[in-house]
């Protein structure tokens, strides 16, 4: 999410956060992060392995085809940050790139979840890639939409707050569905393919409550933004350094959300059911542990980097687990627990720090670029998960000697899958934490920056009054 909390313009006039939405606004801005987040795990955890288990590709091939749609995505963020404020399909500006992103998508996730045995890289890559595509034109509009709706960083925060609780329901959902299904003698592919339409049944009424809010005056505020301004943002040496955080926890998450359901299984002896079971756990502990990252009054950077440590130190005792069915899959159940309670300070914090920064550059260069900063980020955050994709398979690829024609890991080779599994996010992890540590942008200093952003807004009312 990008956003900003005080403006250099005026935002009193015709700006539709001047009232505090009602609680059914609130509610209609939120509920659709549950159909948005319930194909999340299938897509970036399932999908490569389901590929290899039930089509002729290969692990490795069916990462690269994920990793090049992921590439052809990242136009679609430049492109959604430069055109969603222009009207569409007759409809307001918000609504109609939202409804072209439905129409894209929805086809996609059905075909990518019923795929013929016989099927090649160059159906995933297109089906992934408008996936993608609709998915961004979905997600920016979206996410966007929160800088007009909350002109203020409490409501905006409050807002925020029932949006990723709204977002690891749908997680719930997602790891639950495949569950029930799977308990009642129902095939991986059939769950996932319940999964992908549960999600577009999902979407119809949420698309309705969408229109119960109010579109932005496109009188007021509408920006361009394209590749000048993220060009022009390199000067901001701040937005850099979180931004390459942010990037390299998001690729360490990758590569073990990619390589989990074979740590799973070759680790530690376990079935889907196992896995689906694991998973559940892992967003639960998520969602109770949101409420204390969100309310913590210590400096987010050392918040998030304390608990990106915390992460770090459970995941190195994964490779010496034992690899009994028992004991190891306890054992391995009990770090999904610990590491889904980081997962809540990876979703609560990094973008109130992103809002904080979109302030500071608003401070230093005068400029108004949140789309351009959430542009840029999601751009990152999308190529960290499409290199995951590929990395990881690639790496397991080399750790067979290129002679595995599945991508498939030898048993014997347990404690090497789980060292690129657990070890290697911990690296990263740890290089992520080196950046944010001296962080300068802390709470005194931001509350200094909005005091002089605000004082300079009386200022440009003032010379307006004149």
């Amino acid at each position: 999410m990008s956003s900003s909390t005080v403006s250099d313009t005026p935002i009193k006039a015709g700006r539709i956060g001047s009232h505090p939405l009602s609680a059914a606004q609130q509610l209609s801005y939120a509920l659709p992060a549950v159909p948005m987040a319930l194909p999340t795990l299938a897509v970036y955890i399932w999908l490569p392995t389901f590929y290899a288990e039930q089509t002729q590709l290969t692990l490795l091939q069916a990462g690269t085809a994920l990793l090049l749609a992921r590439l052809l995505d990242l136009l679609s963020d430049l492109a959604a940050g430069r055109y969603c404020d222009r009207p569409i399909l007759g409809l307001p500006r918000r609504r109609g790139w939202m409804l072209l992103g439905l129409l894209l998508a929805s086809p996609a996730l059905l075909m990518l979840f019923d795929p013929p045995a016989e099927s090649g890289w160059p159906r995933l890559l297109l089906l992934a890639s408008l996936l993608y595509v609709g998915w961004t034109l979905i997600q920016i509009p979206w996410q966007a939409w929160l800088v007009d709706l909350c002109p203020d960083s409490d409501r905006r925060l409050k807002l925020c707050g029932w949006r990723e609780s709204a977002g690891l329901l749908g997680l719930l959902l997602s790891a639950a569905l495949p569950v029930v299904l799977l308990e009642n003698g129902a095939t991986l592919r059939q769950a996932l393919a319940s999964l992908a339409l549960s999600t577009l049944l999902m979407a119809l009424p949420c698309a309705w409550l969408l229109s119960r809010l109010p579109e932005p005056d496109t009188r007021i505020g509408v920006q361009s933004h394209g590749w000048r301004d993220l060009w022009q943002l390199r000067r901001n040496r701040l937005w850099l350094r979180l931004l390459s955080a942010w990037g390299l926890n998001t690729l360490a998450n990758g590569i073990a959300a990619v390589l989990f359901p074979l740590a799973v299984s070759i680790g530690f002896g376990g079935d889907d059911r196992t896995r689906v079971w694991l998973l559940l756990l892992y967003f639960g502990a998520a969602l109770i542990a949101l409420p204390f990252w969100s309310r913590s009054r210590v400096e987010l950077h050392r918040l998030w980097g304390g608990a990106m440590i915390m992460a770090a130190l459970v995941f190195l005792l994964v490779p010496l687990l034992p690899a009994d069915h028992v004991i190891g899959l306890w054992g391995f159940a009990l770090v999904c627990l610990l590491t889904g309670v980081v997962l809540g300070a990876d979703l609560a914090l990094p973008p109130v720090m992103q809002a904080n920064l979109v302030d500071w550059d608003r401070w230093r260069f005068d400029k108004e670029r949140a789309l351009a900063c959430f542009a840029g980020h999601s751009m990152v955050m999308k190529l960290s998960l499409g290199a995951a994709a590929a990395l990881a398979p690639a790496l397991l690829w080399l750790l067979s000697d290129g002679e595995e024609p599945t991508g498939a890991v030898d048993p014997e080779r347990r404690f090497e899958l789980l060292v690129i599994y657990a070890w290697l996010p911990c690296v990263l992890k740890l290089s992520a934490v080196a950046l944010l540590w001296r962080y300068p942008l802390g709470r005194q200093r931001h509350r200094m920056i909005l005091t002089r952003l605000h004082r300079h807004q009386e200022d440009q009312f003032g010379r307006l009054g004149r």
